[in-house]
C-alpha cells in the first residue's frame, strides 16, 4: 500500500483548519457568545469553510487509491448528504 508522508506544511494546515472548529464547538454546544448573531455568522463560516477544504484535500488524496471519477463520484454523494 502507498505510504502517504506529511511535510510541515500540511501539519499547518490541518492545525489550522482544525483550529476553527473549536470557535464553533464553544458557541453552538456551550452556547458561548450565543446571544450575539455576528460571532455565530463568524463561526459558522470558519467551520463551512473548513469542511469544504478538508473535503476537498480528502478527494484528492484519496484519488492516489482509486481512480479520479470514483473519489469525486464520493465526494459528491458525501456534498449532497444534508
Amino acid at each position: 500500500m502507498n505510504e502517504i508522508q506529511l511535510n510541515q506544511r500540511d501539519w499547518l494546515k490541518i492545525a489550522v483548519l482544525t483550529s476553527t472548529i473549536i470557535p464553533f464547538t464553544l458557541v453552538i454546544f456551550f452556547k458561548t457568545g450565543f446571544t450575539n448573531p455576528f460571532v455565530i455568522m463568524a463561526t459558522t463560516g470558519l467551520a463551512i469553510a473548513a469542511a469544504g477544504y478538508f473535503l476537498s484535500w480528502a478527494t484528492e488524496s484519496l484519488q492516489t487509491l482509486i481512480s479520479q471519477a470514483l473519489s469525486l463520484a464520493l465526494l459528491a454523494i458525501i456534498q449532497n448528504m444534508p
